[in-house]
C-alpha cells in the first residue's frame, strides 16, 4: 500500500471508529479520534494538492468526517443539556428535602 493509500485508509478507520464512537455517546473517545484524524487529513490533502491521489478521493473522505463531527458535537451538546436538565431536577429535589427536614426539626 502506498503512504497516500494509507492516508486514505486511515481516514476510513478513523470514520468507522467515529462513526461507533458517536453511537455509544462516548464523547471522550470522540476527542481523542479527532485528534487522530488531524495528521492523516493533512497529510492526505497535501498528496491531493501534490497531484499523487485524485481530490475527489480526499474531498470525500473529509466531508464525511466533516458529517460525523458535526453529528458528535450535537450528540455532545445534547447530553449536555440532558446532563444539565437533570441536575437542576436534582436541586430541586434536595431543597426540597432540606425544606421538609428544616420543618420536621421544629
Amino acid at each position: 500500500m502506498t503512504p497516500t493509500l494509507s492516508y486514505l485508509s486511515a481516514l476510513d478507520t478513523v470514520s468507522d471508529d467515529l462513526d461507533m464512537a458517536i453511537g455509544a455517546a462516548d464523547w471522550a473517545r470522540v476527542q481523542e479520534l479527532e485528534r487522530q484524524a488531524r495528521p492523516f487529513m493533512s497529510s492526505a490533502t497535501d498528496a491531493a494538492q501534490a497531484g499523487e491521489v485524485a481530490v475527489a478521493l480526499v474531498v470525500e473522505r473529509l466531508e464525511r468526517l466533516q458529517a460525523l463531527f458535526e453529528l458528535a458535537r450535537a450528540g455532545a451538546v445534547k447530553s449536555r443539556d440532558e446532563a444539565s436538565a437533570a441536575l437542576k431536577a436534582s436541586e430541586k429535589t434536595h431543597s426540597a428535602a432540606q425544606a421538609y427536614l428544616r420543618n420536621a426539626r421544629r
